[in-house]
């Protein structure tokens, strides 16, 4: 401000000089020079000072990218006749996506996978209190229903003012079989192998942190050797292509397609596909793929 009004002073300085001082010399257009000079060292030092802040907030994006990941499983839980993979991809530096393993013995895990509502940095510490939650619901992590009800009472509790999706999943790869619940989530997706038919279980209740009575109930899935799980995020469904077409529609013909693949070749493969089907990434996005072995352990 002080660079301002001095070349503006100095502007009409010269400007009453030229018009009302006996003539000399020209000196209006040396005011002038001096004028956006002034202006000129005052858009330097503003750049310079929002480049400054942007850095500042670079880093600290990049700080709490770091510490997002710290949240997220360092690999996936080894459990014998399973298969599990996990792909993870933030539409910006952080995400609301989260998910979890919880082992339940040596035969047994548990999955959590769950969307907060918006993106970004508020999303993204919304999500990092799921984690702080799932442990709370340790001792019942066998019982689906009993945990996303657990959630959401804590949820309801924070009054965050942000509202959570998820789905939670028990499979236990010795009994050919897995129990479910989902809390407004997209359906969790079971491939049969054995006659290419492609099922959706959804059985949700409202969102995590809504209403605090709400009730969520178990699914019971029977599973055969070779089937194949998908857990995923709304932004593998919600993904259009230039003709506004959801990628939703592709998922059975996609799943059918790579059938053959191993569970990573065959998550690759599927957002392989998705990144075709869309050129821009508009939501985050998590996909969870188990397979169940086609020889259970101990067979």
């Amino acid at each position: 401000m002080r660079l301002f009004v001095a070349g503006t002073v100095v502007l009409l300085a010269f400007v009453l000089e030229q018009h009302f001082a006996p003539e000399r010399y020209h000196a209006e257009p040396l005011g002038v020079f001096l004028f956006i000079a002034c202006m000129g060292v005052i858009a330097v030092r503003r750049m310079h000072r929002n480049e400054q802040k942007l850095l500042s907030v670079e880093q600290e994006m990049a700080s709490a990218r770091r510490i997002q990941a710290s949240i997220l499983p360092e690999r996936e839980p080894q459990v014998p006749g399973l298969s599990i993979v996990a792909r993870y991809s933030p539409m910006a530096s952080v995400a609301g996506d989260f998910y979890d393993f919880v082992l339940l013995g040596a035969n047994r895990v548990g999955i959590l996978i769950a969307d907060v509502a918006g993106h970004g940095v508020p999303a993204a510490l919304i999500s990092s209190m799921v984690k702080v939650a799932l442990a709370s619901q340790r001792s019942h992590a066998d019982d689906p229903a009993q945990v996303l009800s657990g959630l959401n009472q804590i949820f309801c509790q924070q009054r965050t003012g942000q509202f959570i999706t998820a789905g939670y999943l028990v499979i236990d790869p010795s009994k050919r079989s897995a129990v479910y619940a989902g809390a407004a989530h997209p359906p969790l997706i079971v491939f049969q192998r054995s006659n290419c038919i492609v099922r959706r279980f959804e059985n949700n209740g409202t969102l995590l942190g809504f209403r605090p009575s709400e009730k969520y109930s178990n699914i019971e899935i029977p599973l055969a050797a070779g089937d194949r799980l998908l857990l995923y995020t709304d932004g593998l469904l919600d993904a259009s292509n230039r003709a506004e077409e959801a990628f939703d529609s592709q998922i059975d013909e996609r799943i059918a397609a790579h059938a053959d693949l191993a569970a990573p070749q065959f998550a690759d493969a599927l957002l392989a596909d998705l990144a075709a089907w869309s050129t821009t990434q508009e939501d985050d996005l998590t996909l969870l793929v188990i397979d169940l072995a086609t020889v259970p352990a101990g067979e």
